[in-house]
């Protein structure tokens, strides 16, 4: 499991998935995205899942996010 100093790399991972108009992101490609993104930044390959990506997605519209 992803431990929580690893948010802000997810959420910038999901926020440049959203912003890019041209392609169209399923579930799948989301936690490949923010999978690649962890790696880069850790190099330590670390499995995601759906859950997560959809605790980030949720994280992400609400208020506080």
């Amino acid at each position: 499991m992803v431990t929580n100093k690893h948010a802000i790399i997810r959420y910038q991972a999901l926020d440049k998935c959203f912003s890019n108009w041209y392609k169209k992101f399923d579930i799948n490609a989301l936690v490949e995205a923010s999978n690649e993104a962890l790696y880069q930044f850790t190099d330590v390959q670390e499995d995601m899942q759906k859950r997560q990506v959809y605790d980030d997605i949720a994280f992400m519209g609400s208020s506080r996010g």
